[in-house]
């Protein structure tokens, strides 16, 4: 199963880089590639994507009032 994530903010798909050894995610032309054999572990590397484009826009609303 191959799931491709396009759109996302340049800067959040700098700071996912550090993904590509441990999770197996690639990153080329600013989309982020999951390559997966079974569904379970395709959405479980989605899901940890979600939480820390969460965290990422969180954290921007923090320092944008600050």
């Amino acid at each position: 199963m191959k799931i491709i994530l396009t759109g996302l903010d340049k800067d959040f798909i700098e700071s996912a880089k550090f993904l590509k050894n441990s999770e197996n995610i690639m990153i080329e032309n600013d989309e982020i590639i999951i390559n997966s054999e079974s569904i379970s572990v395709g959405r479980a590397k989605i899901n940890l994507l979600y939480r820390l484009l969460r965290i990422y826009d969180n954290f921007n609303r923090f320092l944008s009032n600050l």
